[in-house]
């Protein structure tokens, strides 16, 4: 991988490093608080709503239309939820009594329509749903097609365990954390945007690096191939700049050595060549007196002189022994000198 890819790799790992940890940590923190404010603000309604209801039922001495008038009006306050995701929110009575069991005293649906079509009453499957449902309950509502919080609470009429009003409210879960969920993408928008910047800016400024460096390694590549005549050319008086002039000033006397270098080999092989003409020409002088000595000498030994006392012989035995080992080193010298030559094998 290049440095300026590198260089901008580095630069996106610090932004996400040191945003987007704090950012996560914000926003789940946030949607704790939400979380826990939206439960207990809605337990607090839901008591409020069924309280309030039961006191309008027994002011109006339990007429149930007349309730369910000023009912209606009283649950218009809840309005206000609706932004914090409040998409529901009915009163009904429980008693044993079918004329009144089930019965809705008010109802509000805070979005478009009314997806809950119960009419007056609530039948009996659904109510002993409600019935058996906790204070708070997350769950999946068909009704809505959506997650909610449901939050019921019951005012008991008289002190009677069985009869009751009941106020249930219902949040959309996506509508609670509409708000944190849009800052949520509007921070990965911004991080995104701001490592988009971050390449473009990183790119810019790693060519800015990144040429001095290119030149050195052109210029590595020149010496390579043998062109020790290139200088880098220098443009800046920074750390690279110091750089290139020092990798020219060791070009420079790399140069100077390799032509020391090569004149030294063309002595050397001057005087090699010197020496080896030195070495064939004195064994060739060498080596025809010696044949003249062992010629000379065998002939004595045969007698063309006369007859030899057995000492004379001894001694002329040693002069064509000496003469003839002399003559064999001089032709291992001239052998030598073929073989560095390839004219023998």
């Amino acid at each position: 991988m290049k440095i300026k890819y590198k260089l901008i790799l580095i630069f996106i790992i610090i932004i996400l490093l040191s945003t987007l940890p704090l950012a996560l940590f914000i926003l789940n923190q946030q949607e704790h608080e939400k979380d826990r404010m939206i439960k207990n603000r809605g337990i607090t309604d839901a008591k409020i709503l069924s309280k309030s209801t039961l006191s309008i039922l027994l002011r109006n001495e339990a007429a149930i239309e007349s309730t369910r008038i000023e009912a209606n009006e009283m649950i218009q306050i809840l309005t206000p939820l609706s932004k914090e995701g409040l998409i529901y929110a009915d009163t009904f009575l429980v008693s044993k009594n079918k004329q009144f069991n089930g019965l809705i005293l008010s109802r509000k649906s805070f979005i478009p329509g009314n997806p809950q079509n119960f009419g007056k009453r609530f039948n009996s499957d659904l109510l002993n749903k409600i019935k058996k449902q906790k204070q708070f309950v997350e769950q999946y509502n068909q009704n809505f097609k959506t997650v909610c919080y449901e939050f019921i609470s019951k005012a008991h009429i008289l002190n009677k365990k069985n009869t009751y009003i009941a106020g249930r409210l219902i949040f959309s879960k996506k509508e609670v954390f509409l708000k944190i969920n849009k800052l949520r993408k509007a921070t990965y928008t911004l991080i995104s945007l701001a490592i988009l910047i971050v390449s473009i800016i990183g790119l810019l400024f790693s060519r800015i690096f990144s040429r001095p460096i290119d030149r050195l390694i052109q210029g590595v590549e020149k010496i390579g191939f043998g062109d020790f005549n290139y200088r880098i050319p220098v443009k800046s008086s920074d750390e690279l700049g110091r750089l290139a002039n020092t990798f020219n000033h060791l070009s420079e006397i790399i140069k100077l050595e390799i032509i020391e270098l090569v004149n030294t080999n063309k002595e050397l092989k001057r005087l090699d060549q010197l020496k080896d003409d030195f070495l064939a020409n004195i064994s060739h002088e060498l080596r025809t007196p010696l044949y003249g000595i062992i010629g000379i000498t065998e002939s004595l030994l045969d007698g063309i002189s006369g007859t030899l006392d057995q000492e004379m012989s001894q001694n002329l035995k040693l002069i064509i022994s000496s003469g003839k080992r002399l003559s064999s080193l001089v032709n291992d010298i001239l052998d030598f000198s073929q073989l560095k030559h390839h004219d023998i094998k």
